[in-house]
């Protein structure tokens, strides 16, 4: 063993597992950033909610991308909205990307999950990126040049 050990066969066999360690955590840490990364680059499915801020307030539409959800306690909740009625200890609530600033103020909403009376994905929704304001959701009535009518419904 000792023979071994003065002929330098250990220290290799370390060296090469240190090096075959970091190579594997190289690719395991791109092999991340691409996965958490590329879907940056994929448009989200636009959805249009028939939603209700509490259980007696008239539905409203809601257009927007789901960008997270969480579960919050039953207790914290009925805090943020008393009039809330809450089955179970947790309820889930989803963080919708809404965009239009320019009209509604806030590009991120949350909502309760079980508040939401129908969602759909029309074909003629759509989104358009703009520089000011945020995304534009909604549907396309009409195009014009100027004072030019191009295209209408």
């Amino acid at each position: 063993m000792k023979q071994w050990i003065n002929s330098g066969s250990p220290m290799i066999w370390l060296n090469a597992g240190a090096v075959s360690a970091s190579i594997i955590m190289v690719v395991a840490l791109l092999g991340l950033i691409a996965y958490q990364g590329l879907g940056h680059f994929w448009p989200k499915t636009v959805i249009s909610y028939q939603y209700s801020e509490t259980s007696s307030a008239p539905a409203k539409r809601l257009i927007g991308e789901i960008h997270g959800d969480e579960w919050v306690p039953k207790e914290q909740m009925q805090q943020n909205m008393p009039g809330l009625k809450i089955e179970g200890d947790v309820v889930e609530r989803l963080l919708i990307k809404t965009g239009n600033r320019d009209s509604g103020g806030l590009d991120f909403r949350w909502i309760v999950s079980s508040l939401i009376e129908s969602q759909q994905t029309p074909e003629s929704l759509m989104v358009l990126e703009r520089h000011e304001w945020g995304n534009f959701y909604g549907f396309l009535k009409e195009i014009k040049e100027g004072d030019k009518l191009i295209v209408s419904d």
